[in-house]
């Protein structure tokens, strides 16, 4: 409703909101917004066909909704396959120009709403979105990886390495937007990386995040790796210096704080299940 312009406010950005005020009143104003355009809009877009999946049900979208939901799918599109300078979840690193990893949650989330599109049947609409995001994901290879390498980078314009967390979302939706072979690399590169308490979130620093490790680890195929990085999260957990309800948020090094503390995002670690639900 916030997004649609249904409540006090206005809302007049093209993209998904972050921000809808504090519970239970949406009153945050566009100009307040920590904006996180490719972001929130891959989110939504995922989050809206994981709901369809689970509930055989799209009328809490369709009709009331599916302008608002089409346009985001058309934001996506327009700002895909290089998301430019944007900022993504990881703020607390400022924003990340060109990011391979937030360009995998947009091209995924082009390829829900071809799904969600599937499912109120306009085959044309669906084609339309879903030939977009094979084509963006084909173009991601390249962008993210133009010598070669054993890995794909941080960002399209600079070497560097990062995890690609966000691949984990095409395997809870049962989508095929991005070959295997693009998960297989990663996960044998990601142990190249590895230090005592797992690996780093980038290249940028020695810390992770606990959720989008396990994200990770559910996207191995093989039980045996999937434990291997479980160890290394439970270890941290086990041994970290840092006294405090679970943080989600340390370094690989030492296992200490790095930052966040007894958060929501721990539901990450449910991961594996999620992927499950779609085998």
């Amino acid at each position: 409703m916030y997004a649609n312009n249904q409540t006090t406010v206005t809302y007049d950005y093209s993209w998904a909101p972050h921000h809808l005020g504090t519970w239970p009143i949406a009153y945050m104003l566009s100009q307040w917004q920590e904006n996180m355009p490719i972001e929130e809009t891959g989110n939504l877009l995922m989050m809206f066909a994981a709901i369809v999946q689970a509930q055989n049900d799209i009328s809490f979208l369709y009709p009331e909704y599916w302008p608002l939901v089409q346009s985001w799918g058309e934001y996506l599109i327009e700002h895909l396959p290089d998301p430019g300078n944007q900022l993504c979840t990881d703020d607390f690193e400022g924003p990340t120009p060109h990011d391979a990893n937030l360009a995998v949650k947009g091209i995924i989330g082009i390829d829900a709403i071809a799904y969600l599109n599937t499912f109120v049947g306009d085959a044309s609409k669906a084609t339309y979105f879903h030939n977009y995001a094979m084509e963006y994901a084909a173009d991601w290879q390249h962008l993210a990886n133009p010598n070669g390498t054993n890995h794909y980078a941080l960002r399209y314009d600079k070497p560097g390495w990062s995890q690609k967390y966000n691949l984990v979302y095409q395997q809870i939706l049962g989508l095929s937007t991005f070959p295997e072979s693009v998960y297989s690399m990663e996960q044998i590169f990601y142990y190249t990386q590895l230090n005592t308490y797992g690996v780093p979130l980038d290249v940028r620093n020695t810390y992770t995040k606990l959720d989008w490790s396990y994200w990770i680890a559910a996207t191995y195929p093989d039980q045996t790796d999937f434990n291997r990085w479980v160890n290394f999260l439970y270890d941290y957990a086990n041994e970290t210096p840092s006294r405090v309800p679970l943080s989600d948020f340390y370094y690989t090094t030492n296992g200490a704080q790095a930052g966040f503390q007894a958060r929501t995002v721990v539901g990450g670690l449910w991961a594996k299940l999620a992927i499950g639900a779609n085998k």
